[in-house]
Formats: C-alpha cells, structure tokens, sequence
C-alpha cells in the first residue's frame, strides 16, 4: 500500500503528496479505500502524480539556486567582453552545450582538414607537410617583385589612414571617468620590470655561463611584458585582467599555446617563416623549446589591448564610418564561410600566391560562425560608427609584432621569413609589408579570446 506523507526536496521545503489525500478520501468523497480492482491503477496515478511534482520542484529549486549563483558571482566574471546583454551572458552558464566550444571545435576541425586536402588535391602528398619538427623548403617561394610589392602596398596605407582619420573625430561622448584617477605603479609592476630588463639582457647576450639557457629567454622575455603592461593599465584604471580576471589570464596561457601551434600548422603548407636549428631537434625537444613562448600570445596582445583602451585618445567612443549591413545576414555569414573555408584550402594547392590568407581565413570563419549562431561580430558596433572594438585590437596586434621582431631579432633561438614576393626592405627579421598581417591577426586574437573568456564563464572559472 502507497502511503507517501510528503516528499522533502531541498532545505525545509516539504510538497504534500497526493498519495495522502487520494487514499484517505477516495475519488470524489467516495470510500476511504477504492476496491480492489483500482488499487494499481490509483497506485501507478498516485506515483506519476507524485514523480511530476517532484520534478518540477526540482527545477524551481534548480533555477532558483542558478539564479543566486548568478547574482554572487563578481561582475567581471560574467562580463562578457563584447558588452553583451547579461542574459546571453547566463545563457552561455546555463546552456547544456555551451556555443563557443562548438565554435572552436569547428574552427579546429577546418583549420586542421581543408589545408591537406588541398595538398591532395594538387596531386601531391601530404605526409612531408606533417613532419615534425617541420621541414621548411618544401614551397619554392617566388622573387621580389615590384609589381606585387606596389600592388600590395596601399592595403597597409588605407589601414593606417583609417586608423589616423578615427583619431580625428571628435569624441562622441565624454571622457571615461577612470581617465580622471592616477595611481602609483604597483609593487608587481616593478618585479615585472626587473624581470623584463633582466630576461632582454639575456637573450641579446651570451654569456657562457648562460649558455645552458639562453634558448630559453623569450618566455621569461613576454611573460615580464605581460606583468609590465598589466601594472601600466592597473596604475590607469586601478583595475586590470591580472587582478580583475585573473583566473581568466591565467587560462589563457596554455589556450594561446595550443592556439599558436595551429598557425605553426599551417604554416607547413605556405612556409613563410622557420625556426634557426629547429631541424636538428627531437620532436620532444622542439616541443619543448616552442610551446612556452607561444603560451605568451594571446595574454600579450589582450593585455595590450585593454591598456590602449585606457588612453583618452584611443579610449573615448567616436562616430566614424557606418557600415552598412547585409540584408541576408546568414547569406552573408555562410558565403563568407565557404570563401574563407576554400582559401585555407588554396593554400594547399597554391601557397606561393595564397599565402595572405593563412591571417585571413581563420578570422573570416570565426566571425561567420559567429553571425550563424545569431551573435554579435565585432563589427555590430562598427556598423554604427564605433570603431574601438576593430581597430584597437588590431593596433595591439601590431605592437606586440613590432616588439616580437625587435626581440627576436638578436635573439639565440630566433626566426627568419621567406615571403613570396615582398621579401624585402625588412624591419628587423620581417619584410615591411609583412606588418600588415598583424593587424587581421590582432583582431583574429581578441574575437578568439573572447570565445574563450565566454566559454570559461560556461566552467566558471
């Protein structure tokens, strides 16, 4: 015999069961007991009944519980960094598979597929492509050439002449109030700046009693810029992503190093740069030479991207240029995807001319993902004249590539460029209009490192 009193879910929360009054009462004030013949059927009815008020009073406890999560968590945690509304914020908490994983995995899957397929597709094989440590003169890279050269040129120009004629504007609104503080630099700031001095002397030196270590200086070198520009931006604005954020800096480190490697991928189908004695390495050697430098990158440039931000000039919103919107978004979105999913796979089969698109493809798919899973890009804002979130990232990926050349430069373990066409009138290692690919790499950096800062919210991290 059912005789379920109540059924307790949570802390003090009872829910009457309906086993009481059904059993007690009867159908309709009929007798207290049914007959015989209805005992299974009330039982089995009394136990869905029972079953569909627990669950829903699971899922109001559930919910409940969410919320006040929510509601406890510090602010910056759930901020999205593309200023986002907070409730796509929480639905990214919430969500059972959280978006920006999807997006990524995607991305993985086509930055690792389509360039081999179109080494297939040229008739060639793909397995020297894929040594490891690379083997970098499998591409017969073409001369300078002037033609190419002046053809090129104007891109970085109009870039730059954009940039200068934002600057221009008059600010659209007044300055930000944290403009108005100014903070001593903080004792961790000058740590960092020991750190930095020490580590550049050291890798542009060689001392024999360094020798065991001088491969080893660019990740100290960058991890000391990454504390120095943090201390700059906190002594701005008193607050900055190693001390606002810095479960989420942290985690970047080793999402950039396995971010970066993808590029060293594909790489091995255009073979624009290569590493000085990386072909007489171990692949563990290598491995480990590599991995820690590049887990540098995306905490450089988004440390060197939120520090622009607190200058009045860079800083304060302007009205530029509208942009104007596709009428079919996702028309757009998907023939975006598929340009840009056939260039990485024409850098397989024509790598000496394709080559511009290894900066460029990868950005295109991950912002026409983005539009298809009906987000905002980071060209929302640009279409109604706000031009920060494009052009300040781009500018801080083109920092951190003056600063990577320059130390890389006299650098022990260092690397030299073979670029088609344009290899020449170089600043330190690079061509000069080699730069340019720093700017849509910049920009390609931030879109991905607010992906991940999305997804860590999904962690709570």
């Amino acid at each position: 015999m059912i005789t379920l009193a109540s059924v307790r879910v949570g802390r003090g929360t009872a829910l009457p069961s309906p086993a009481v009054d059904i059993l007690s009462t009867g159908q309709g004030g009929g007798p207290p007991w049914p007959p015989v013949r209805d005992t299974r059927a009330t039982a089995r009815r009394v136990t869905q009944e029972s079953y569909h008020r627990l669950s829903d009073a699971k899922k109001r406890l559930t919910k409940r519980a969410v919320n006040s999560f929510l509601r406890l968590m510090p602010k910056d945690l759930l901020k999205d960094s593309g200023n986002r509304a907070s409730g796509k914020a929480q639905k990214e908490v919430t969500g059972l598979f959280p978006k920006p994983l999807v997006k990524l995995l995607i991305l993985s899957l086509l930055l690792l597929g389509l360039p081999p397929l179109g080494v297939l597709l040229s008739g060639k094989d793909p397995a020297p492509y894929l040594a490891f440590p690379p083997v970098t003169r499998l591409v017969i890279q073409p001369r300078f050439s002037w033609l190419v050269f002046l053809s090129l040129a104007p891109l970085p120009i109009a870039a730059a002449a954009l940039f200068a004629a934002w600057l221009r504007l008059p600010p659209a609104g007044a300055d930000p109030p944290f403009q108005k503080t100014k903070r001593p630099f903080p004792w961790w700031g000058r740590l960092g700046v020991i750190l930095l001095a020490a580590a550049w002397v050291m890798a542009w030196t060689r001392f024999a009693w360094f020798a065991r270590w001088q491969s080893f200086t660019f990740s100290p070198l960058w991890t000391a810029y990454i504390i120095v520009i943090n201390a700059l931006t906190f002594q701005r604005t008193g607050r900055c992503l190693l001390t606002s954020r810095p479960g989420l800096l942290i985690a970047l480190f080793p999402f950039s190093a396995s971010f970066w490697w993808y590029f060293e991928y594909l790489n091995r189908f255009v073979q624009n740069w290569h590493y000085v004695g990386a072909a007489a390495m171990s692949p563990m050697e290598y491995f480990l030479l590599a991995t820690p430098p590049f887990a540098t990158v995306l905490p450089a440039v988004s440390s060197t991207t939120e520090w622009l931000e607190t200058f009045p000039t860079l800083g304060r919103e302007r009205k530029g240029p509208l942009t104007p919107a596709p009428r079919r978004p996702r028309l757009a979105a998907w023939l975006a995807l598929l340009l840009a999913a056939a260039g990485l796979t024409g850098i397989g089969v024509r790598p000496q001319y394709l080559f511009p698109l290894l900066w460029l493809s990868p950005l295109a798919i991950i912002l026409a993902l983005e539009a298809l899973s009906g987000e905002e890009t980071v060209f929302a804002k640009a279409r109604a004249g706000d031009w920060r979130p494009v052009l300040l990232p781009a500018a801080a990926g083109l920092l951190c590539g003056l600063l990577w050349e320059m130390w890389n430069y006299f650098s022990f373990a260092r690397w030299e460029y073979t670029v088609p066409f344009v290899q020449r009138f170089q600043v330190f290692e690079m061509p000069i209009l080699g730069y340019a690919g720093y700017l849509p790499f910049g920009l390609f950096c931030s879109v991905v490192s607010e992906e991940f800062a999305r997804l860590t919210n999904y962690v709570i991290i």
